[in-house]
C-alpha cells in the first residue's frame, strides 16, 4: 500500500487514522484506519465535504480536521470532527473567528500539535492558538519567536529539534516561554554528516528525534536516525535531557514523512 504525500495521519491508542489518501494515480481520495496490533486496515466513512491543506490533531478521542472545503465559493476554512467511538463525522463547522485571513493552512501541516483541548500552530508569518470549541483563534508572538516544526507534546510542553543549532528547544504553554533542553550531548549527530530535516514524536514521557541524513555522497539513499531523549523537570523548573539511545533505524532510497506514535 501507498499513498501521495498528501495524505495525513494521526494516532490513538493503537491505531494510526488516515485522512485524505491517494493510491497511485488516482484523483479521489480516501479514509481508514490502520490497527497496529493485528496489522489491519480497514475503511472509515468518508469525509463528507471535499477539503486540502488537512490538518488532523485528537481532543478526547475525536480527530479534528482543520481544512480548506473546496466545494465552497469562496473556499472557507472548516473543522470537520471525526468520533472514532461511534466511527461517525460530525456535522462540520466554518470558522468564522478573526485573523483567519491570515492563516494559511498550506504553511501548517507540519507545524500543528494539540495541547489539552487547544491547537497551536504557525502559519506563514503567525503562530496561532485555537479553541475548536469555542471557534476561538489568537496569534501568539511568543510561540512565534521560534521557527519550529514538527513538534511533539509532553505534559503540555511543546518540543521540536532545532537541527540547524542541533538544540532540542521547548515552548512552555503556562508560562509562554522558549527554553532550551539542558543537559543533552548531541555532537555524535553532527558527526553522523549534516541534517537537514528532523521529527519529533512523544511517547512514555519521552522525545524520539528522527534526523534524515544522506548516505554516501551520492544523496541517493538516505538514513534515519533516531535518538531516544528522557525528559527531567529539576527544581528550578529547568528541564533537562539525557539521550538514552542513538542508532540508524533505517537506510535505503525514501524520505520520512510523518513520525506518530502507537501503543501497542
Amino acid at each position: 500500500m501507498s499513498y501521495s504525500y498528501e495524505g495525513s495521519f494521526v494516532a490513538i491508542g493503537s491505531k494510526i487514522y488516515v485522512l485524505g489518501a491517494r493510491y497511485g494515480d488516482s484523483s479521489t481520495s480516501s479514509e481508514h484506519v490502520i490497527d497496529c496490533r493485528s496489522h489491519m486496515v480497514k475503511p472509515i466513512i468518508s469525509i463528507p465535504m471535499q477539503m486540502c491543506s488537512m490538518v488532523p490533531g485528537v481532543i478526547d478521542k475525536k480527530v479534528y480536521v482543520i481544512g480548506v472545503c473546496r466545494s465552497s465559493s469562496p473556499h472557507s476554512k472548516m473543522v470537520m470532527v471525526f468520533d472514532t467511538e461511534t466511527q461517525m463525522w460530525e456535522e462540520p463547522v466554518m470558522m468564522t473567528t478573526q485573523d483567519l485571513e491570515k492563516l494559511d493552512l498550506g504553511y501548517v501541516s507540519s507545524r500543528f500539535v494539540v495541547i489539552g483541548d487547544k491547537v497551536y500552530m504557525k502559519s506563514y508569518k503567525y503562530s496561532f492558538v485555537y479553541e475548536p470549541k469555542e471557534d476561538k483563534l489568537e496569534m501568539d508572538e511568543l510561540l512565534n519567536y521560534n521557527p519550529w516544526e514538527h513538534a511533539c507534546v509532553v505534559d503540555e510542553v511543546l518540543y521540536y529539534f532545532d537541527y540547524g543549532e542541533n538544540k532540542l528547544r521547548a515552548y512552555e504553554t503556562r508560562h509562554k516561554c522558549w527554553v532550551v533542553v539542558k543537559g543533552l550531548e548531541l555532537e555524535l549527530l553532527h558527526d553522523a554528516g549534516p541534517s537537514w530535516s528532523s521529527r519529533t514524536v512523544s511517547y512514555g514521557g519521552k522525545v524520539a528525534v528522527f534526523l534524515t541524513k544522506p548516505n554516501g555522497w551520492n544523496r541517493i539513499t538516505f538514513e534515519i536516525w533516531c535518538v531516544e531523549i528522557a525528559l527531567e523537570r529539576r527544581q528550578k523548573g529547568d528541564i533537562w535531557g539525557k539521550v538514552e539511545w542513538c542508532e540508524v533505524v533505517l537506510q535505503g532510497g525514501f524520505d520520512l514523512k510523518k513520525s506518530v506514535a502507537v501503543n501497542i
